[in-house]
């Protein structure tokens, strides 16, 4: 057990995050006292280190931290419980600051019923460094002035939801394009005004930014919904787009904004503004050129954001002139020209001379960078600043050679998911805020060192899904009894497991010296496997892998059904039965997983303009990276993996059992595939 003494009182829920993850993690109390004389842990505010900065000093015993602000004291004591080990904290004398002053996510408005977990989401980005939240509200928040928008974008959700293939095939359903729905958004609802609000203050007690992205123009579906006449074009059944020129679609955004800047109190707010596909169709607007049309529109925004003392930030794809890497043509905001399959024509005018025509105070949110290396440079020619928009830190090549520009401050990982732990545990966007979230903070970050870095996520990303979930987990850091009921099947030529190559956390630790000395795997579409258990459980933990891989698929490719190898039968004493899905890149992957990455070589062809089918002739120095294997971190998260043998990889899949009262009699082991080379091989099962 540690005391506590804060020196400021708005640092402390800090502390009190502090004292969560001390206890969920090492089982060490921590009690806030009045008095630094007699504290274990002192924590101080410290203005003469640089914004958000932090310093650790340890002697073994006691421990004091120094940070400037309210983010430099979380990060100072989100560092400390990473210092942490069986006799106390170690003896450190630790300072760091930041590299890059943006840090940030982008996340939707969570669902009603995610409130409490979504303000786990934003301890995870404090713990993370993440110093800017972009929360885009769209229809997600309840407006009381109108109301109506709110119910429109209700019934769009419902609409698209049900649409065959769900909003992504409604995308598909016009002779363009059309933008992303992200029905994800508020869950398909909206949040009261009080609880955004309360949301918000969550974040800024941790001194994270937390910019309102209130969408014109495109992405507009939250508006045309309710007012489909603000659209461009009025043929559509569900426009995406309004008209720059309606004065009424103006009135209506900015009496939401109202709403929304007395909501969030913003510093910044994010208009939107990508993948512009509907320009220049009314009869009004075809009078014009696509750059008079989006500047025209982004000045009346920033007019009115201005003059409330707020700066906004854009996607500028559709301002920039940069050329694709692979294909050597101009990207974002050129001209496009297409014919559809059944001969149908489609126009977007070119934009990107809008760039000289709008303030130089906005701050661009920079996507294209994946598929060119002089993106920001062409911000910096006509005086802007940047970040990296749509940021994956993991697979960004040359990152010294892009900060080289001095007009990066930089970058932001979006999720473009529902804001769950689930969700974003499952579509690997966890790991991508972790990778992310260290480059842009550390001073010190090689790129060369990627196998290091890895095996650090690989440390941590069970600690932070404890986080996520508020509770322990037995193959993470319980410390209770555990009995192995299963140990693997009869001596063979198939694959084995030693207990020391399991991971030395949780049960495990202690379960290696009861377990046999090699498990050897039962592949389940071979044997009818049964195993007895015979007691009440509150965990079960399975040991297995997979012979096959499989494509990994993101989740808002609405509808989905999660692909199951195997399914663990849970049959109680009083006969009723549960069911554990085994869900590929969720609880299992496959035996050959590799969590490492190659230079991004796929290139372009004229059937694929954005450039992933070209060899490395063609395109010697790629901008990207790729992942050499997919569901990396998504497993990395949601299961334990580890190595065995020859480079083999298993995973640990934990069940949580609903019936803690109920003693389990039996587990089945059953197999979900056709042929052998798809099989799960399961080795060991434990229970707490």
């Amino acid at each position: 057990m540690y005391s506590l003494y804060l020196e400021n009182q708005d640092d402390r829920q800090a502390a009190e995050m502090f004292g969560r993850l001390m206890m969920l993690w090492h089982h060490c109390e921590i009690t806030p006292i009045q008095d630094a004389g007699g504290a274990g842990i002192t924590v101080y505010r410290d203005p003469t280190l640089k914004a958000e900065g932090y310093r650790l000093t340890c002697d073994g015993k006691t421990a004091a931290v120094y940070g400037n602000g309210k983010a430099g004291v979380v990060y100072g004591l989100s560092a400390l419980l990473t210092h942490y080990g069986p006799n106390g904290f170690a003896d450190i004398d630790l300072l760091k600051e930041p590299r890059l002053p943006f840090r940030g996510v982008q996340l939707y408005m969570p669902p009603k019923e995610g409130v409490e977990g979504f303000k786990r989401i934003i301890d995870m980005l404090a713990f993370m460094k993440l110093n800017t939240l972009i929360l885009e509200v769209g229809g997600g928040m309840e407006y009381k002035k109108h109301p109506e928008i709110n119910e429109g974008w209700e019934r769009l959700c419902t609409s698209l939801t049900e649409f065959p293939g769900g909003p992504t095939g409604f995308q598909n359903t016009d002779v363009y394009h059309k933008d992303s729905v992200h029905t994800e958004l508020g869950g398909g609802s909206f949040l009261p005004q009080e609880t955004v609000r309360e949301l918000v203050d969550y974040a800024k007690g941790y001194g994270i930014n937390v910019v309102p992205e209130l969408q014109m123009l495109s992405h507009a579906y939250y508006i045309t919904a309710a007012y489909p006449q603000y659209a461009e074009r009025h043929e559509d059944y569900f426009p995406d787009t309004t008209c720059p020129h309606n004065e009424d679609a103006y009135t209506l955004y900015f009496e939401l904004a109202e709403e929304v800047i007395d909501v969030f109190r913003p510093r910044m707010v994010s208009i939107g503004h990508d993948e512009i596909r509907v320009l220049g169709l009314c009869d009004t607007c075809k009078n014009y050129s696509g750059h008079e049309l989006l500047a025209y529109e982004i000045n009346r925004l920033h007019t009115f954001y201005k003059e409330k003392g707020i700066r906004i930030s854009m996607w500028c794809e559709k301002l920039q002139s940069t050329k694709n890497y692979f294909t050597g043509e101009m990207s974002g905001g050129g001209l496009t020209d297409e014919t559809d399959g059944f001969g149908r024509r489609w126009i977007t005018p070119a934009t990107y001379e809008a760039i000289k025509e709008i303030p130089k105070d906005i701050l661009f949110l920079d996507w294209l960078y994946g598929w060119s290396w002089d993106s920001q440079e062409e911000s910096e020619n006509n005086g802007f600043r940047q970040i990296f928009g749509n940021f994956h830190g993991e697979i960004t090549r040359g990152w010294e050679r892009r900060l080289a520009s001095p007009c990066v401050i930089g970058g932001e990982t979006s999720s473009w998911c529902r804001a769950d732990e689930f969700t974003l545990g499952r579509d690997g966007i966890i790991g991508d805020f972790w990778y992310s979230a260290m480059m842009l903070w550390d001073t010190g970050f090689d790129e060369n060192n990627h196998n290091e870095y890895m095996e650090k996520m690989r440390n941590e990303m069970p600690l932070i899904r404890e986080m996520l979930r508020d509770k322990p987990s037995a193959s993470i850091s319980m410390k209770q009894k555990a009995n192995a009921v299963y140990t693997g099947g009869p001596s063979s030529d198939f694959y084995s497991l030693a207990p020391a190559e399991l991971p030395e956390r949780g049960i495990w630790k202690q379960l290696k010296k009861e377990l046999p000395t090699a498990m050897y795997g039962t592949p389940l579409g071979q044997s009818a496997l049964v195993f007895p258990v015979e007691r009440e459980v509150k965990h079960i933990a399975f040991v297995h892998t997979c012979m096959a891989q499989r494509e990994a698929i993101l989740s808002y490719r609405l509808p989905i059904k999660e692909s199951c190898p195997a399914v663990y039968a849970i049959r109680y004493v009083d006969g009723v039965t549960l069911f554990a899905h085994v869900c590929f890149g969720l609880d299992v992957g496959h035996i050959e997983m590799d969590f490492g990455r190659h230079i991004g070589y796929e290139g372009a062809t004229p059937e694929d303009p954005w450039g992933f089918d070209t060899d490395q002739d063609q395109c010697p120095d790629p901008p990207l990276y790729a992942f050499n294997k997919p569901w990396k971190n998504s497993l990395l998260y949601s299961a334990i993996p580890f190595f065995f043998g020859h480079n083999n990889c298993a995973y640990i899949m934990e069940w949580e059992n609903p019936r803690p009262d109920i003693k389990v009699e039996r587990v089945f082991a059953i197999n979900n595939v056709k042929t052998k080379e798809e099989q799960v091989i399961l080795f060991c099962a434990a229970v707490v």
